[in-house]
Order: C-alpha cells, then sequence, then structure tokens
C-alpha cells in the first residue's frame, strides 16, 4: 500500500518491474508533462525525483582481450585470470547498476562479460564481428574448445545477435575495428532507446595492441 504520492510513483516502478518499454513510455510522457507544465530549466529539476522512482539500468558496452592462445610469447590475459577478472566485471556491474550488456562473444573477456551480465539478471546483446562458423575457429576454439559451449550459451540467452559483416574482411584486423565502431553504436542507439545512459568496460593490459581494431584501440577511442 502506497501512502504518498512519491511513494506512489516508487511503486509504479516497482511494479513496471523488468517491463522496460513500459517505463521508458511512461518516463517520456512525463517529462512531456512536466515540461508543458513547468518549462525549461525547472522541468529538468521536477523530473529529478520521477527519474529516481522510475529508473531504467544503463546500458554497458564492453571490449577487452581475447584469452592468450597457448604459446603465447609475451602473456596478456592467461587462462589463471579468468576467475579474477570475471568477478571484478560482476563488482562493476552491481556498481554501475547496468542492467543491459552489449559485447562481441570471444573466448576471454567477451563471454566472460556476457556470462557475468547474464549471472547479475541483465541482458545481453550480441554483435559478431562476421557469420559465426568462422568466427568461432578464429575467436573462440582456437585455445581450449571449451569455450564452445559458452559461446553457445551466451548466444542463445541474449536478446538478439548481430552481425557486423556478412563475410571476414581480407584484411583481418579491418573486420575487428569496424566491428568495435559497430559495438559502440548499437550500445549508444540502445541507450538512446531506452532514455539511458552508456557505461564502458575495458578489459586492457594498458599496452599497444598486436594490431587496429584491438582493445588498445577502442580504449583510446572512448
Amino acid at each position: 500500500i502506497c501512502h504518498s504520492n512519491w511513494s506512489r510513483w516508487g511503486c509504479a516502478g516497482a511494479i513496471g518491474g523488468r517491463h522496460w518499454r513500459t517505463l521508458k513510455s511512461t518516463r517520456r510522457n512525463l517529462r512531456l508533462i512536466l515540461r508543458a507544465h513547468h518549462g525549461g530549466e525547472r522541468a529538468e529539476e521536477a523530473w529529478a525525483p520521477f527519474a529516481r522512482a522510475l529508473p531504467i539500468p544503463p546500458v554497458a558496452v564492453a571490449v577487452g582481450h581475447r584469452m592468450d592462445a597457448p604459446g603465447r610469447k609475451e602473456p596478456r590475459f592467461p587462462p589463471g585470470r579468468e576467475a579474477a577478472v570475471k568477478e571484478a566485471m560482476r563488482a562493476w556491474i552491481r556498481e554501475t547498476g547496468a542492467g543491459f550488456g552489449v559485447a562481441s562473444a570471444a573466448a576471454g573477456t567477451d563471454l566472460l562479460f556476457l556470462e557475468a551480465m547474464l549471472e547479475e539478471g541483465g541482458e545481453v546483446e550480441v554483435l559478431l564481428p562476421y557469420p559465426g562458423t568462422d568466427f568461432v575457429t578464429d575467436s573462440v576454439t582456437y585455445g581450449d574448445e571449451a569455450w564452445r559451449p559458452r559461446f553457445d550459451a551466451c548466444v542463445k540467452a541474449s536478446d538478439h545477435v548481430a552481425l557486423a559483416a556478412v563475410h571476414r574482411f581480407e584484411e583481418g584486423s579491418s573486420s575487428y575495428e569496424y566491428a568495435n565502431a559497430f559495438l559502440d553504436g548499437m550500445g549508444i542507439l540502445r541507450a538512446q532507446d531506452l532514455d539511458t545512459p552508456v557505461v564502458r568496460l575495458a578489459v586492457w593490459n594498458g599496452r599497444p595492441g598486436d594490431g587496429p581494431g584491438g582493445t588498445a584501440h577502442m580504449a583510446r577511442r572512448w
């Protein structure tokens, strides 16, 4: 039972639950009413408590290193760091309140992030740089076949799987550079659609990458 106007809005947010488009529509209509009633800056001030009562979680875009292939000369993301990185991701998701995740699905950062988002109750979208058969060979099972069922599970659990291109570019790094820009655009568009912020996560060793289109390139872009 709600006993005040503000608690009623809090109840409305709770009732709305995960019906994000319903909450988005309610938020949009409230802002129109407030602008018509107050106008200008006063409308934004009046909107603040409604925004808190009817929250939509941020959209998280994630990039990062793949798991090191066997025999890599200079370790970058060794398998022994998997558990620590995933736990750090889960903590980051809780801290930012992210409810939607957008990432590719390579072994390492991508799949760990998708798993972490799903484990924290979020929704995920997946972007593949090029068709899945080639991508799985190049970026999922190249070092450990155990990543394949994890890839399949994340794809199955995702709300949407997009392809950045219908084939692998001749210059392999170009596919990833293009896919990174596509990925960031997906996150921005989803956030704009939901009227919520974008937050970004990079799992990066802080050094120049092996070539264009990698994590270092995306970190500089951000």
